[in-house]
């Protein structure tokens, strides 16, 4: 951004090389984008400027939705869907199994049935959660995962790109008792 408008004051007779601008889909790079677009912008680049706040981000950032069991409720996909379409975000929602699969193995046949009767109703259910998201263009994508909710959530957010939250079902976290929506925001380390 700053080598541009050091060009337009200090460049050789007037000529602009070609430059590569970072979009990406963070709110952090959202930020970063209109941060540079107003820098253009007070150096008299004003195309510039609106062709970095207009362009589309690369990636888009995800908001994760986990709940335990096979149902969201109405208000968190009330919420949810509001968040991300606030936000711009995709959502990700997740319906956890609170069981160890490994543990279930000596059951064999019995324990797969179980787990494809939950995958069948998770199915089922999330089609509610999906028209909603359709409704007010939200991107929308559903996840069946086994295990506890902190294991889960890790899991996801290590093979997704761009998860900036998670909002989780006030059922799935037994702290609540069902008053609130708990929303964390996610970062990496460094």
């Amino acid at each position: 951004m700053f080598d541009k408008i050091f060009k337009k004051f200090f460049g050789k007779n007037g000529e602009e090389e070609p430059h590569v601008k970072r979009k990406g889909g963070t709110i952090k790079s959202k930020i970063e984008n209109h941060t540079s677009a107003a820098a253009l912008a007070e150096a008299g680049l004003h195309d510039d400027a609106r062709e970095t706040v207009s362009g589309r981000d690369s990636e888009q950032g995800k908001v994760v939705v986990a709940t335990y069991g096979d149902k969201f409720s109405d208000v968190v996909i009330d919420y949810a869907v509001g968040f991300a379409e606030r936000l711009g975000l995709e959502i990700i929602a997740v319906n956890i199994e609170p069981i160890n699969v490994e543990y279930t193995r000596p059951l064999g046949n019995y324990a797969d049935k179980l787990l494809e009767k939950f995958e069948h109703r998770a199915k089922e259910e999330v089609k509610k959660f999906c028209e909603k998201a359709e409704e007010k263009k939200v991107p929308f994508k559903h996840l069946v995962k086994y295990g506890d909710l902190d294991g889960c959530i890790r899991e996801v957010y290590e093979s997704e790109q761009q998860v900036e939250f998670v909002i989780t079902d006030p059922k799935a976290m037994h702290e609540t008792n069902g008053k609130t929506i708990p929303v964390f925001c996610l970062t990496q380390e460094t």
